[in-house]
């Protein structure tokens, strides 16, 4: 959902040409979509362009993920949630020494007041996370958040639990 919601914050289409055009993406990974990514058109919503790139990019994610478990993957919910907790595992996973000033700087961008991008930015990185991570609650519609997961839920069941949703 966050994802979906943040492309709609900025408007951003994507042209899944640039999928088409990649063969070994295509042949290796995304030949199950294919027929979605054919399908899709400038006029299709953001919010439909949005579930099918998720579901084209975590699907290939989950690959990686199942042939190589060396990857490590981190939600941006539990960063958003535990940003010196997430971070902390991170770095010890990786043999990162995670220093006070680690800490300190990563709990500066994390703490703000603020949830949205100011003047509709689209990078802006000192937000409160806690509360970016439920922002999309706010953004998406009820009938959009209803799409999103009837597209993707399947998928998305791998790397979320139910609740989630909520």
């Amino acid at each position: 959902m966050a994802f979906i919601s943040s492309i709609k914050r900025v408007n951003w289409e994507f042209d899944f040409d640039n999928f088409l055009e990649q063969d070994n993406l295509m042949n290796d990974y995304l030949f199950k979509f294919e027929d979605q990514i054919r399908n899709i058109d400038k006029n299709s919503s953001i919010i439909e362009q949005g579930a099918l790139l998720w579901n084209c990019i975590y699907y290939v994610l989950s690959q990686y993920l199942s042939e190589n478990d060396s990857l490590i993957s981190v939600r941006h919910e539990d960063i958003c949630y535990e940003p010196i907790i997430t971070f902390r595992n991170l770095f010890e996973s990786l043999n990162i020494n995670f220093t006070d000033e680690i800490k300190k700087s990563l709990s500066g961008f994390v703490s703000a007041n603020k949830v949205e991008a100011e003047n509709n930015k689209v990078h802006d990185l000192h937000r409160n996370s806690k509360n970016l991570a439920k922002v999309w609650k706010e953004r998406l519609t009820e009938e959009e958040i209803k799409y999103i997961k009837a597209k993707t839920y399947k998928l998305a069941s791998k790397f979320y639990n139910d609740s989630s949703w909520d």
